[in-house]
């Protein structure tokens, strides 16, 4: 639509949810500033939407068109840093059709930079200008993502704003990424070969973020040193879900910097802790930090707890100072020793900022939220930094949203081959199961990898490990008048045949050879008891021709 994005834009702050717009023009006397952060490629276009008004007793709809910008990018140094890049120029609106209050009609820039700007984070500020009786007020995204700040010309003073400006950063991303399939494995069972993998992901579930906040942050503890201020999840509707991702929001409260701190996984039935990061730190003030990877952690279920550990500023503030939205709580948000998980307290100021990802092994199936009962222990003395909200009653019913993400759709899986140590591979078969049997493959050296197919968008990911295997022909009249035994095997291998033994050969698994024996009877005995365990394959001949046996050493 035309509040939306253009697609691939690395940076999504679209003007759909708009709900207000900011005075960011030289004659109206206000400069707003746009953080962005994570971006994956240098910036080469942008593009942002406003209206045009003037403030004379009373705010009125004016025009002006073109208009003149001063656009400028800086670095971050925990705040607005040094200036990269300034432009000044004279740009077309494109109308949109859209109204704000009913009254003014929503324009749209878009710009493309004379040079690419080369930061991955950083800040960007438009200042329009020109017609002194018609303001360019630059309209909001309506998302909680990195919010805008304001600057008052005349004063210096800095205001953040409660929600983000209307931003799309794009750049040159290249091709989109495609997971891989993991850990290939191959047996030869009966002659056949057998390929068995993981799909990407770890098991090709979905991506669900729980969420138990309603989005605002208005509240917030003076926190502590060897306190953790988090969130219990209830992931029993997920059996086999791994843990992924953690995204919180934290605020200055008027102290900037970067911040070291630690997350904290936590069995809640048990109160028993199950991870700790290493110490990470904050990228910037007023923001969400997102996607920190818990590594795939596994084994959980029931109910799991977040908790942030901050470790700078001051023993008794802090930072970073995680949000909450004063409200409830809601959820199961709690706060108290590190040292002692029992003992800590339900959040007197609502909800904390902090959302869960997990990638889902199967279906979901439906449990009834937990009941959560309000037991102050009425030994901790948390402060609030504005009036917290008094907890009530003796239990409640929990509230958890979960989102599910839109993961590039995977379609099926190839199988490359090759026969010979040398040569290009080529697509054995296109399958949508995560196993494929080579059946009766020819003599010889053989190579396999899988790759991922997806469809939306169209793509195939890198291929696994190569994993290989040496086949030696089979004849089933020669088969039937071998025997080689016992199988399992420990100190001896016997070996019978209707013909007369030329040689015996052994390979294991690898296809190294172990032991190569001349032969001239039709039985004949290996000694095995020094060979490691394993399997491994006897390659006897005849004179009537050789067949290849799978035996295992225990």
């Amino acid at each position: 639509g035309e509040l939306d994005c253009p697609d691939e834009s690395m940076l999504d702050q679209s003007g759909v949810g708009f709900t207000s717009a900011g005075n960011s023009d030289e004659d109206g006397g206000y400069l707003f500033y746009q953080a962005f952060a994570g971006l994956e490629a240098d910036i080469e276009t942008m593009t942002w939407w406003s209206i045009h008004a003037i403030y004379d007793g009373g705010w009125g709809p004016c025009s002006e068109d073109p208009m003149n910008f001063e656009i400028v990018f800086y670095e971050d140094d925990g705040g607005i840093g040094t200036i990269t890049n300034t432009w000044n120029e004279t740009l077309t609106a494109f109308p949109t059709g859209e109204m704000f209050a009913g009254t003014y009609e929503i324009m749209r820039y878009e710009y493309t930079l004379p040079s690419a700007v080369a930061l991955e984070d950083g800040w960007v500020s438009i200042l329009g200008s020109g017609d002194p009786s018609c303001w360019f007020l630059w309209l909001n995204s309506g998302t909680l993502n990195i919010p805008g700040v304001q600057e008052d010309l005349a004063t210096g003073v800095f205001t953040t704003q409660d929600y983000s400006m209307s931003l799309c950063l794009g750049g040159d991303v290249g091709p989109p990424i495609f997971d891989p399939p993991t850990d290939l494995t191959l047996e030869v069972v009966d002659g056949d070969v057998e390929l068995n993998w993981v799909a990407p992901g770890g098991g090709g579930g979905d991506l669900v973020e729980l969420v138990q906040h309603d989005g605002t942050f208005s509240n917030a503890y003076y926190q502590a040193y060897d306190n953790g201020y988090g969130v219990v999840y209830d992931i029993s509707a997920y059996p086999g879900a791994t843990l992924e991702f953690v995204d919180y929001r934290h605020s200055s409260w008027g102290i900037f910097g970067i911040w070291d701190y630690k997350l904290h996984v936590v069995d809640w039935d048990t109160y028993t802790e199950v991870y700790v990061t290493d110490v990470l730190q904050s990228t910037g003030d007023d923001q969400w930090e997102e996607l920190i990877p818990l590594g795939s952690l596994a084994g959980q279920s029931g109910l799991v707890g977040v908790f942030l550990e901050a470790m700078s500023n001051d023993p008794a503030d802090a930072y970073p100072c995680l949000d909450a939205d004063n409200t409830g709580p809601d959820g199961m948000s709690y706060y108290g020793p590190l040292s002692d998980y029992s003992a800590m307290e339900l959040s007197g100021v609502g909800d904390f900022l902090i959302d869960l990802w997990i990638m889902t092994a199967g279906d979901q199936i439906v449990v009834k939220p937990p009941k959560v009962q309000i037991n102050s222990n009425n030994n901790l003395t948390g402060i609030s930094r504005n009036p917290g909200t008094p907890l009530s009653g003796t239990e409640y019913i929990m509230k958890q949203t979960a989102i599910v993400s839109s993961p590039d759709l995977l379609d099926s899986y190839n199988v490359y081959h090759r026969l010979g140590e040398t040569g290009d591979f080529d697509i054995l078969e296109n399958v949508t199961e995560t196993t494929y049997t080579d059946v009766s493959p020819a003599e010889g050296h053989h190579y396999y990898y899988v790759t991922a197919v997806y469809t939306d968008p169209a793509g195939e990911s890198v291929g696994t490990d190569t994993v290989d295997v040496i086949i030696v022909g089979i004849n089933d009249i020669i088969m039937n008048s071998i025997n080689v035994y016992p199988n399992p095997a420990s100190d001896i291998v016997n070996i019978s045949s209707d013909y007369i033994i030329t040689s015996v050969e052994v390979y294991n698994y690898t296809g190294q050879l172990i032991s190569d024996n001349q032969v001239n009877s039709k039985l004949y005995q290996i000694n095995t008891s020094e060979f490691n365990t394993g399997i491994y394959f006897f390659q006897v001949e005849t004179t009537n021709g050789k067949i290849s046996k799978r035996i295992i050493i225990e």
